[in-house]
């Protein structure tokens, strides 16, 4: 099979532009009378909604995608939206001017790119997004003009050596509009790597951090970092990070039930700013309602969500009574949030659930079944 062939465009679009002086889309545009740019700007930012959809937050991990990327999010689904960007800013110098920007908007190096015979190997997949990184951080750090668009990045952290990692850290630094920052996913062995090139880095502009528990060095270096989300099933070094240098944080998205009593009382200590909490659980994992009962103290909480995700074979999943079996902990958050004081924009409180059970057969195999329910509370008058 032959290997996976890049041109420059894939990985750093700079020598044939020449400066761009605005980092925004509102830069003042010489419109002809009859051409697009006579277009309100509010239409042609309606254009990129059907070039292809944006990398989710936090991005989906499918079972049949893991099993043919090799754990790889897919190029050709996140690809389209980015090379139809970029080639609509090669069009003319006014076009460039408003695409460019959007075109630059994401920073992502986690999809690796197809071959001309379908899909290559785990391996020259994982080796595609490692140059990917390495080529668009070098490129970032000498193109500032480019570095300004950047507001999220969308990373895989795979095959790095550690010069490599300090260039990926000082194109993290030199990026002044970053506000999101998801890693999709990192290699074990790469976490002392990851903490020596991120030592003494602070990343004060990133206000939201998705990640898994094992890259919790770089969460570290985010202390101004409002919203947190770990899916992997541990989270504890994440928990630990949060309580050492990030109490600022006012929406949690993680796994509890391997943290401990005293781990969650810390974090609850530490964060008291926080407004939203999304407890994630799975199949046959501990949960005990005491940890919801620690939240009451929480002065700002208003929003408690419980996600599930669970695997069932044929009589499980036909029988399985979601509400039923998990009415003890929407209680319990009723119950906690009533003795808050917090409140939404609005100054409501809510419970949510998002539940989602796969069926595992031998005759059927991956069919779902989502329920979810939302619940105000009623706020207790002081």
């Amino acid at each position: 099979m032959p290997s996976l062939r890049y041109s420059e465009d894939d990985f750093i679009l700079t020598k044939r532009f020449k400066s761009v002086s605005t980092p925004h889309v509102t830069h003042d545009i010489p419109k002809a009378p009859t051409s697009i740019l006579s277009m309100p700007h509010e239409l042609l930012l309606e254009i990129p909604k059907y070039l292809g959809p944006t990398i989710s937050l936090p991005a989906e991990r499918l079972h049949w995608m893991s099993r043919r990327w090799g754990g790889c999010l897919p190029y050709p689904v996140y690809g389209i939206r980015t090379r139809a960007l970029r080639s609509l800013s090669q069009t003319s110098h006014s076009l460039r001017l408003f695409f460019l920007p959007l075109a630059w908007e994401n920073f992502d190096a986690c999809c690796a790119k197809d071959d001309d015979y379908g899909l290559g190997t785990a391996d020259t997949q994982l080796t595609a997004i490692y140059l990917m990184l390495k080529l668009r951080s070098e490129g970032l750090i000498r193109h500032r003009d480019l570095a300004t668009f950047v507001r999220v990045a969308n990373i895989r952290i795979s095959r790095l050596s550690a010069e490599d990692l300090s260039t990926f850290a000082e194109c993290l630094s030199s990026l002044p509009n970053l506000h999101t920052l998801q890693i999709v996913d990192m290699q074990t062995k790469l976490s002392t790597q990851v903490k020596a090139a991120f030592k003494g880095r602070r990343l004060l502009q990133i206000r939201t951090v998705i990640l898994p528990n094992h890259a919790h060095h770089l969460l570290r270096s985010c202390p101004e970092v409002r919203e947190i989300t770990c899916p992997d099933y541990r989270a504890t070094y994440i928990v630990t990070a949060i309580t050492d240098k990030c109490r600022k944080v006012e929406a949690l998205d993680l796994m509890i039930s391997y943290a401990g009593d005293d781990m969650i009382s810390h974090l609850i200590k530490a964060t008291p700013n926080l407004r939203r909490v999304t407890i994630r659980t799975g199949h046959n994992m501990p949960f005990d309602l005491k940890w919801i009962r620690l939240l009451a103290s929480l002065p700002c909480l208003h929003t408690i969500t419980f996600r599930e995700q669970r695997e069932l074979w044929d009589v499980s999943f036909h029988s399985d009574d979601v509400e039923a079996r998990l009415q003890q902990r929407l209680d319990e958050a009723i119950n906690a949030l009533r003795n808050t004081q917090g409140g939404d924009e609005k100054g409501r409180k809510w419970v949510r659930v998002w539940h989602r059970t796969v069926l595992r057969s031998v005759q059927r195999n991956g069919d779902e079944r989502v329920w979810t329910k939302e619940i105000e509370v009623e706020v207790v008058p002081k």
